[in-house]
């Protein structure tokens, strides 16, 4: 616990560092002219009313509006157009559907978020799963998909966002057939904007796959391991031993899939890891055993599968820091024990170590998205637990070093 509040005052004051992250963009004011600056990339600006900017590192940030801008973007990340557009306004909750199979529409002024660009535009308002399209016969208009109940009180659901789509974006290698078939989600209607574009040989530019990153990374850790092993016997205090602190070299690999939310800040991880520890002390205080005085050897080698949830702090488009916690599942190896042996070579105890599991937490930075550097602390798990009369406290601290092959 000791070493747990530092962890959280660091983690508190990374959390409020790393959400002021200023990336390259740019913003087009009502007049049409156009501004470069840094804007501040918040985990909020899926739908914004307004954003944070400076024209340079050591300017004074600003706050531009929605009434001040018609667009702004982010390069290689987001693009954003003003427009005033129609906003279907049923519920969506299945208990309280509408009766009605015709859209009931609210006027508003929004950002739009620009996810295909080219012949044809396609935007999407916020996180609403409410899409919008554009080409060059037409303004910003609702692709219009509404779930309501019919007379039978059965969901039913008004598909017009097809008819749409077929009496608007026109191409020879499009099937009535497809459309019928095309889901009102935002990866389906992506890749059918992409094709008409394709189709009408447009310049095309797919939003959503620049702000998409790998979402599977593969890493190869190596450990600077700082472990410390104690063992007691219930039955007599003879046999109790400290083994100490040592200092190993392990190695793992780590398998991290990310979580298509919140811009993959989020990641699930698994770690295959290398642990050993070994060590020999003799207790002076075991010569009252009737043995004589006793050599303990603890010898302890183990593969653990840390599996946890990792989120990360943008400092910059090319480093990041994150937190981590999990649970570990450890599996010992080979001759894991630890043995009491008599001055003539005679073990007269041995306690056989099992794999044991515990919590872990750590705290690291990452660089380009290939070198990564953390400090992981585990907390005390018993390698003993199959004995009624033993316990052990084996506690680990590592510095991993990483590099991720993809």
């Amino acid at each position: 616990m000791k070493k747990l509040l530092p962890l959280l005052a660091i983690f508190f004051s990374l959390h409020t560092y790393a959400q002021i992250s200023f990336e390259k963009g740019y913003y087009i004011d009502n007049s049409g002219k156009k501004t470069e600056c840094l804007i501040k990339n918040t985990e909020g600006i899926n739908s914004p009313i307004d954003f944070k900017y400076k024209i340079s590192e050591k300017e004074e940030v600003n706050i531009l509006t929605i009434k001040s801008v018609a667009e702004f973007g982010i390069y290689n990340s987001a693009k954003f157009v003003r427009s005033t557009i129609q906003i279907e306004n049923s519920s969506t909750n299945i208990n309280t559907l509408s009766r009605e199979a015709d859209p009931v529409f609210i006027q508003k002024t929004v950002f739009l978020t620009v996810l295909v660009e080219g012949k044809a535009n396609l935007y999407e308002y916020g996180n609403t799963k409410k899409y919008y399209f554009k080409t060059d016969q037409n303004a910003i208009e609702p692709l219009i998909y509404k779930r309501y109940k019919n007379t039978f009180n059965q969901v039913a659901e008004n598909n017009q966002y097809k008819k749409q789509l077929w009496e608007n974006l026109k191409c020879t290698d499009f099937k009535q057939d497809d459309l019928v078939k095309l889901p009102y989600k935002k990866s389906n209607l992506i890749d059918f904007f992409i094709s008409y574009n394709t189709c009408q040989n447009a310049t095309t530019i797919n939003y959503e796959k620049q702000n998409k990153k790998d979402q599977f990374n593969l890493s190869v850790k190596v450990n600077l391991n700082n472990a410390s092993l104690t063992a007691f016997n219930d039955v007599t205090e003879i046999l109790d031993t400290d083994f100490g602190k040592k200092t190993t070299i392990g190695f793992g690999v780590e398998a991290e899939f990310f979580l298509n939310i919140n811009k993959n800040k989020w990641s699930l991880f698994l770690e295959p890891t290398y642990q050993n520890f070994s060590q020999e002390i003799t207790d002076p205080k075991t010569g009252i055993s009737g043995w004589g005085v006793l050599t303990a050897q603890a010898k302890y080698n183990a593969l653990e599968f840390p599996l946890g949830v990792r989120h990360y702090f943008f400092l910059s488009p090319n480093s990041k820091i994150f937190l981590n916690a999990g649970f570990v599942l450890a599996m010992s190896l080979g001759d894991s024990s630890v043995k009491y042996i008599t001055a003539d070579n005679k073990t007269v105890q041995m306690v056989d170590f099992s794999g044991g599991n515990n919590f872990t937490f750590g705290l690291g930075y990452k660089l380009y998205d290939k070198i990564s550097i953390e400090a992981r602390w585990y907390n005390k798990r018993d390698i003993s637990s199959k004995y009624t009369m033993w316990n052990s406290n084996f506690k680990s601290a590592s510095l991993k070093l990483g590099y991720t092959i993809f």
